[in-house]
């Protein structure tokens, strides 16, 4: 992953996140893949939530 030193993580410009909570999204295929990421937890985030009623649903 990241090179550690002294047991911290060294903040490096490359990181495509800073402290200060911006994103310097470097491109369309950066922007593309963070769409992709959020898109891919939304859906298993509703998968859980519909499995978790179809749960409670079978145990009543």
């Amino acid at each position: 992953m990241g090179d550690v030193e002294d047991g911290l993580p060294r903040s490096s410009s490359t990181s495509p996140f800073r402290p200060s909570g911006t994103f310097p999204l470097r491109g369309k295929g950066v922007q593309r893949l963070l769409w992709f990421v959020g898109l891919y937890c939304a859906s298993v985030a509703a998968l859980g939530v519909v499995a978790f009623v179809i749960r409670l649903a079978l145990r009543s």
